[in-house]
This record gives C-alpha cells, structure tokens and sequence, in this order.
C-alpha cells in the first residue's frame, strides 16, 4: 500500500498544480480526498487523485461537473 500513498510534491503535478494549491484546498474543503497521518505527514491515494478528477470532466463550457452538480440545493 505504501507505493499507493503519494506525497503532495508526487500528487501535485498529476493533477497539474502546485503543492501550495493542494494545501489551500485542504483549508478550504475542495481537492481530491487526502489521508492525514499527522499535521505535517500528509498523504493521497492515486485513487481518489483519479476519482476527482474524472468527478471534473465535461464536454462543454456550458455542462457542470458533477461536483458541481452536486452542490445545488
């Protein structure tokens, strides 16, 4: 399982950002779902970086991700 956890500085440039990027949207509740073994050991799962990022696909300007889809009341 070990090859499967991922530091931010592995995790950032699948996903295309910055580890910066990855720890604002800790903060802020957004991003793929992360494991937090302590405060400064954090990890992510190749899997849900995946899952996430299929949960952003669209085929047009026009469509809402399914994220997005999700949090209209």
């Amino acid at each position: 399982m070990q090859d499967a956890l991922l530091t931010e500085k592995k995790a950032a440039p699948i996903i295309g950002v910055s580890v910066r990027a990855l720890q604002k949207w800790r903060q802020n509740g957004h991003g793929p779902k992360y494991i937090k073994i302590s405060n400064r050991c954090i990890r992510y799962d190749r899997a849900d970086i995946d899952l996430w990022c299929a949960r952003l696909k669209v085929n047009n300007t026009a469509q809402q991700t399914e994220a997005e889809r999700e949090q209209r009341p």
